[in-house]
């Protein structure tokens, strides 16, 4: 390790390590541990954690640290994850130490020729499931892709009913408006409601449609034939009103920020659509979890660069394991080259509740800004350092950090609000990496966290708060503590909020219910916002939920999908509450 790694990131000798309280999930935590399999038989939260942390000592050593700096670094992160600073991925505590063939990635490309024969195609896709990863289709490239994606679907049902998969995985598909087909992939899910669907699925947006449809030309599909492009935006708006299905996403949008010229073209999606992905490309994920770093009313941001740079240094030891396991060599050449992590965030509405601050007021954007840069930056930061004794990506050398008259992130990032990071940092920070190179083409994108949050007991994503009470009849920490503080916790107000998941109907001060409006009482523009900014720092996407009341119009959904194209973002969904058989976890059905 050299001397610059030691300064950036201290790593302490085993004895140094701080004390740290046992890990204890609550009631509705460990329900998620246990029913989604993370944890193996008669195993406790604890000891997934040590087999978590325990992945990384062989993986530093054979980076050159010793066997006591090794082990140090493991116990930091353990640290790390019992004070509920770091959340690894549910793929990373499913399958670290438990399945030795395993790699601990969360989503692919399968590198498979879609009109393969039924039994090709369900081997090569079982195999992602089974090693922990969901999956994204470009199903343009099938030469009938409806029936490819009914076999795809087929396939994922079946492939949970066996014993070889261990955890349920998400699939996206997502398909090219210019597509023949384009109106079967629309409205196939609203017309087989019934139907168990295992997919996502996402229309993939052109600035070519845009056009048409902001003037009013008809469409060319690539056929030559032409649709009405008001027609087919009706089509997704009132399937996505009706279903919750299909999303948008904005591919050339996202091969457009990618750090790559012509080279990893991102063919497809991870099933919550927050990373573009190459064929046979994975990512792996560990999220920050923002809420722990609140100190008394202030954020501890030396706290949180040391955790940044952990994490960075954890994800890309993760990633070296997962190259040395992954079945399908497409999938081990591909992360050579590009050596993507998914740095991810969580609990920011917690963090919110906490300091009292209303979801999409300016001071929360501000907030939100600030950390993300922060983190997007530090991660960075310390990815170049890791180049100087790990190596750069192979594909550096015709990624666009490498080239001198391209200041890759600066464009990216240079201009955005951040109180954090300046422009002149992010200009510094290129110029460094031109010279010295860079470990990870990405490091910053934010995937839902929804499981592997809540086993940690904190909040999901970006997101904000979706009931006062969940499950288990237990109501959010901040919002009773909040009444506690001003003596406001009598037994009629904590029932009632108990049964309705809500406080907006109740004699209660203005401003605490502003702050603990849940989902679907925050304005869709509002959550849009919210999206807007967070899109501004990070690599790749954002999976952020476009909440609607019940009763909304379509045209807010049309409105909401114009807005997305004219913002730049790279994808987004709508949900109507009440318009899919599933809700989103912990959306009251009273609510509905």
């Amino acid at each position: 390790m050299t001397a610059l790694n030691q300064t950036a990131l201290t790593i302490k000798t085993t004895t140094d390590s701080p004390e740290t309280d046992e890990f204890s999930p609550s009631e509705r935590a460990e329900s998620i541990l246990r029913d989604g399999d993370i944890l193996a038989e008669d195993e406790s939260p604890e000891a997934m954690l040590d087999r978590v942390a325990g992945v990384i000592p062989s993986i530093e050593q054979e980076f050159g640290l010793s066997e006591d700096m090794a082990q140090a670094f493991a116990d930091q992160m353990r640290t790390l994850f019992q004070e509920r600073k770091i959340v690894p991925s549910t793929p990373i505590m499913t399958n670290a130490q438990r399945f030795d063939h395993r790699p601990l990635s969360a989503c692919s490309v399968p590198p498979v020729d879609l009109d393969s024969d039924y039994e090709t195609l369900k081997d090569t896709v079982d195999t992602y499931h089974q090693e922990g990863m969901g999956t994204g289709f470009a199903l343009d490239e099938a030469s009938d892709p409806i029936e490819t994606l009914i076999d795809l679907q087929e396939i994922a049902k079946t492939g949970l009913e066996t014993e070889k998969q261990h955890r349920p995985v998400g699939n996206m598909g997502i398909m090219r408006i210019d597509h023949p087909k384009i109106r079967e992939f629309i409205t196939i899910k609203q017309q087989t409601q019934d139907k168990d669907w295992k997919f996502n699925l996402s229309v993939n947006i052109t600035d070519a449609f845009m056009e048409a449809y902001e003037n009013d030309e008809p469409f060319e599909l690539r056929d030559g034939t032409t649709e009405d492009p008001q027609e087919l935006m009706d089509l997704m708006v009132n399937c996505a009103w009706d279903c919750a299905d299909p999303g948008l996403i904005f591919l050339g949008n996202m091969n457009r920020r990618r750090p790559f010229d012509g080279a990893m073209n991102y063919v497809s999606v991870a099933p919550c659509g927050e990373v573009g992905l190459a064929e046979g490309e994975t990512c792996q994920f560990a999220s920050i979890n923002i809420a722990a770093f609140l100190e008394d009313g202030e954020i501890d941001y030396e706290e949180l660069k040391h955790a940044t740079y952990c994490v960075t240094r954890f994800l890309d030891d993760v990633l070296e394991y997962s190259i040395q396991h992954y079945t399908h060599e497409e999938s081990i050449e591909a992360m050579r080259t590009s050596r993507k992590i998914g740095i991810g965030f969580c609990g920011y509405s917690k963090l919110l509740t906490k300091m009292g601050l209303v979801y999409d007021s300016e001071q929360a954007n501000q907030i939100l800004r600030d950390l993300l840069s922060f983190i997007n930056y530090h991660s960075k930061h310390y990815s170049k350092e890791l180049a100087d004794s790990r190596g750069s990506f192979d594909g550096w050398e015709e990624s666009l950090y490498s080239d001198p008259d391209t200041d890759f992130l600066t464009e990216k990032f240079g201009d955005a609000d951040s109180q954090t990071v300046s422009r002149k940092d992010w200009q510094q920070l290129d110029r460094a990496i031109t010279e010295q190179g860079l470990r990870n083409s990405t490091t910053v994108i934010l995937p839902p966290t929804g499981r592997s949050s809540l086993t940690f007991d904190t909040s999901q994503s970006i997101e904000p708060i979706f009931s006062l009470s969940d499950q288990y009849d237990t109501l959010n920490e901040e919002f009773v503590q909040t009444l506690e503080d001003r003596d406001l916790a009598g037994d009629e107000v904590l029932e009632s909020v108990r049964e309705n998941g809500s406080c907006q109907h109740l004699d209660l001060p203005t401003d605490i219910k502003q702050v603990f409006r849940t989902a679907v009482e925050i304005s869709y523009e509002q959550h849009f916002n919210v999206l807007v900014e967070a899109q501004r720092f990070v690599d790749e996407s954002v999976s952020k939920t476009i909440n609607l009341p019940k009763d909304a119009d379509p045209a807010a959904v049309e409105q909401v999908y114009r807005r997305a194209y004219q913002e730049g973002l790279n994808g987004m969904t709508v949900y109507r509450n009440g318009s899919a058989e599933e809700q989103p976890m912990d959306l009251k059905e009273e609510d509905q």
